[in-house]
């Protein structure tokens, strides 16, 4: 045993073990194991004091009788898509500010079953699914302006980056990027 142990006895079992002085004042019970501890905090003492807790915090009408909750009965099938009462349409905004759709049937989907609108705008105009290479970009830079003639078709990944790099000239300031130059020549 070490020195700043000492021996006690479970309160569930009697089995004696050794505990850290400290441990011992600050818990008012004490355990040889999970097991132990676990039969102590699941007594049905225990469960109706949590019971009785939980009801407290509901509101009053969460008991009365008749008041059933919405999906009480329903399976997750009925209730899923333009079934769910929560449906807004399918189409919602990501953080990047970026729009999805939901497209279950799409083969391209997240786990989610959404695609992104603008690669779904610019599929129609081609009439063909674009490739997972194949990357859509917004002249403007507005991520959700998905107006076809604001988008650009790219074959590569690694084309886009080139399209957006900057350079900067001799006196510090950046130089415009590619698409800046291609938007004046079109004006």
């Amino acid at each position: 045993m070490r020195k700043n142990q000492t021996q006690v006895f479970c309160d569930i079992c009697d089995k004696e073990f050794s505990k850290c002085r400290s441990a011992v004042k600050r818990t008012k019970h004490d355990y040889c194991s999970i097991f132990c501890y676990r039969k102590a905090k699941h007594t049905e003492e225990h469960k109706n004091k949590i019971r009785e807790g939980v009801k407290r915090n509901l509101p009053k009408t969460a008991y009365k009788k008749g008041n059933i909750p919405w999906t009480k009965g329903r399976v997750r099938h009925e209730m899923l898509g333009e079934k769910h009462p929560l449906w807004k349409g399918g189409r919602t905004r990501h953080n990047f500010g970026y729009i999805y759709i939901h497209s279950p049937d799409h083969p391209f989907r997240d786990c989610n079953n959404r695609v992104l609108e603008h690669r779904l705008v610019m599929e129609k105009n081609l009439g063909r699914y674009l490739s997972k290479n194949e990357v859509v970009h917004h002249m403007n830079h507005v991520k959700d302006d998905n107006r076809i003639d604001n988008l650009m078709l790219i074959s590569t990944n690694s084309e886009h980056i080139k399209l957006h790099s900057r350079k900067r000239n001799k006196k510090g300031q950046f130089t415009p990027c590619k698409f800046q130059i291609m938007k004046k020549q079109v004006l």
